[in-house]
């Protein structure tokens, strides 16, 4: 375990990382099933799949060219922009088959009708009372008693399950659904007890150039342009 914890730590601040990515993956794969026993004892909504896939690809991507403190090679020509580009986007499609299977198999196995009122109150209920999860109840009892709000729960979970797909073709889609599917996962969390620890891998949709540039400006300090003096006899 301490040696998982020193390769996450050394990929995360760059010290070799491609080596320290394919480490810390191999390590936290084996470390997996330590999940249900820190945390709850059943095999749902476990947080390391997604982790440990993410940081196999990040080995086998030119992810030490500048996410490292050690100083590069300039001899040698930086990667393709290609290169750079598919390594975020198939962690992205891994983060979002989460939802489109979730969804997937709520119809294939229950149907449509897992969406009804009846159904999301009997799954508020049953959440309200689990000791094992249990943390606050009377917001999860509050809704179940609103079969209107039960139904909107059900079409809405669905929605963003089947949906979210699309944020790997429009930047729209990332822009609406992204934050709104983040903060449906926090009212789960403060009605049915449900703590999805993938959720803030949903950061691997932000456009992190965007975000970069925008915090050069803020901390760009604005510089005063010399003035220009003019000779008193100089001819006008």
């Amino acid at each position: 375990m301490s040696a998982a914890a020193t390769a996450l730590l050394c990929a995360m601040v760059g010290i070799l990382p491609r080596l320290s990515c394919f480490l810390s993956g191999m390590l936290l794969y084996h470390l997996a099933p330590f999940e249900s026993i820190i945390w709850i004892p059943h095999p749902y909504a476990r947080g390391l799949t997604i982790s440990v896939l993410a940081l196999l690809v990040l080995a086998f991507s030119p992810s030490g060219d500048y996410w490292t403190l050690l100083p590069r090679d300039r001899r040698n020509p930086a990667a393709m922009s290609g290169d750079y580009t598919w390594p975020v986007r198939v962690i992205q499609l891994f983060l979002v088959q989460i939802y489109l299977f979730a969804g997937y198999t709520k119809i294939v196995i229950v149907g449509w009708k897992w969406a009804s009122a009846s159904d999301i109150r009997a799954w508020f209920l049953y959440f309200t009372e689990e000791d094992q999860v249990r943390v606050s109840h009377s917001l999860g009892e509050w809704v179940a008693d609103r079969p209107i709000l039960c139904l909107g729960v059900g079409v809405t979970t669905l929605i963003f399950e089947l949906g979210l797909i699309t944020v790997l073709f429009s930047k729209v889609a990332r822009r609406v659904l992204v934050p709104l599917v983040a903060v449906f996962h926090l009212l789960i969390l403060l009605s049915m007890n449900l703590t999805f620890l993938n959720v803030p891998q949903l950061l691997v949709f932000a456009d992190w150039n965007v975000v970069a540039a925008w915090i050069k400006t803020r901390l760009k300090v604005p510089t005063r342009e010399p003035t220009r003096m003019v000779a008193i006899n100089s001819p006008t």
